[in-house]
């Protein structure tokens, strides 16, 4: 991951790009955050570990169409990577063709209920807009970064 302006200077091709990020208690609330009402849904959902669906009396923080995917269920218990490991899977995902793989924003969350914080990010492909940072950003800079 580097800042657009280095990759650009040393030719790289950008492959992912930042978009806004949370870290808040609850896994509804994270995802809340990251998708306003109203908003556009995301392409994907990389989920926590294990992440099961609440009953329908509940219902889901991400619309049910939305097609989810656990990386834990192919390479196992990640700990700390797993936010590594679920940024790659997404950049893989934004390089499929057909069936909408590809089409829209990757929502990675990880952590649960029972974790003291749940942390969430949106990355966009590298044709997407790049947000408007907020001032209440702390890590505002971040935004501009690219994956290369």
């Amino acid at each position: 991951m580097e800042g657009a302006r280095w990759a650009e200077e040393r030719g790289a091709r950008a492959v992912a790009v930042l978009g806004p990020y949370e870290r808040r208690a609850g896994l509804a609330g994270c995802v809340r955050a990251l998708l306003p009402e109203g908003g556009e849904r995301p392409g994907v959902w990389f989920t926590p570990e294990r992440y099961e669906e609440p009953g329908a009396d509940v219902g889901s923080p991400v619309p049910p169409a939305v097609p989810r995917h656990d990386v834990t269920t192919a390479v196992g218990r990640a700990s700390g990577a797993l936010g590594v490991l679920q940024c790659a899977a997404a950049v893989g995902w934004f390089g499929v063709e057909g069936a909408g793989a590809g089409e829209g924003e990757a929502l990675i969350t990880s952590g649960d209920d029972t974790a003291d914080a749940v942390a969430g990010l949106l990355l966009r492909g590298p044709g997407e807009p790049l947000p408007e940072v907020s001032a209440r950003s702390a890590m505002s800079a971040i935004s501009a970064m690219e994956c290369t």
